[in-house]
């Protein structure tokens, strides 16, 4: 047996379930979050991979390249040792594969020059020397399927940290309370509220090798101590997007979610599969 094989057998000797489903499943599959796509250079951090079942992976893979999208769309490559120009071909790989799958949400995202020139003053967004408005990096995620990948993203993301950070899988009393945003909305309010901060005891650095990649992936987070757990993370992807995710052990006894408007759309579960 080879050293990759007998990594692997290691790995699901001591990771046996599937950490998305809630421990349904046995785990078949290495699943990497934040995804590999998310990150310049495909330089992940070595230590968030995390035990899942086939469904299980597979089932973000349209969602990922999607979001992959705007995660990496003002990142400067040259912070990770990865040329401007690979970075470019990376994006413009994984700008193809959405087009492919998702024709329709493909074109919603370009904007024409006119919408650019509009969009990019209020951010104060101006062409760089020898560019025109056509050449600033901003695209429209008006689309709704950008908030079915939110979900998607926050389910796969929240999960997975929750794993790495108790130890064991949120089951299927468990659920998610997420809210996100992209730099277009303001990341800085979403993520330094007076409330917020003084609550996230942890602040890891995220490495691979001695790099660091905090620049691209950043995370804050508690977890409370009770029977099953519970966890508050604050993510950052890039400059890009902000995730807040409140993932509780045991979602029945929060039962002021309920009255929230608009909550199916800011809550999510481990995925339930037919048997």
């Amino acid at each position: 047996m080879g050293q990759a094989a007998e990594r692997k057998k290691r790995f699901f000797e001591q990771h046996p379930r599937c950490c998305f489903c809630g421990g349904e499943a046995a785990a078949t599959t290495q699943d990497h979050w934040p995804p590999r796509s998310f990150f310049v250079g495909r330089i992940w951090p070595e230590d968030h991979v995390f035990p899942a079942c086939g469904p299980c992976n597979s089932a973000s893979r349209v969602h990922e390249m999607l979001f992959a999208m705007i995660c990496r769309v003002r990142f400067s490559p040259t912070q990770v040792g990865v040329s401007e120009e690979e970075a470019q071909r990376e994006w413009e790989r994984n700008a193809r594969g959405v087009a492919q799958v998702l024709p329709e949400k493909y074109r919603s995202m370009l904007l024409s020059v006119t919408e650019k020139r509009s969009r990019a003053r209020p951010l104060g967004l101006q062409p760089g020397l020898g560019e025109t408005y056509r050449d600033v990096p901003i695209m429209s995620i008006d689309h709704p399927e950008f908030y079915e990948a939110s979900k998607t993203v926050a389910r796969k993301l929240f999960c997975a940290l929750y794993y790495l950070r108790t130890g064991r899988p949120l089951t299927s009393r468990g659920g998610i309370v997420f809210l996100w945003t992209s730099n277009a909305h303001g990341m800085d309010q979403l993520l330094s509220t007076e409330n917020l901060r003084p609550i996230l005891a942890h602040f890891p650095p995220i490495q691979r090798g001695r790099g660091m990649l905090n620049d691209q992936f950043a995370c804050a987070y508690t977890v409370i101590d009770a029977y099953p757990p519970s966890a508050l993370f604050a993510v950052q992807l890039n400059d890009a997007v902000a995730m807040i995710g409140a993932v509780f052990g045991d979602i029945s006894r929060v039962g002021v979610f309920d009255q929230i408007p608009d909550i199916e759309n800011h809550q999510v579960f481990p995925y339930r599969w037919a048997k």
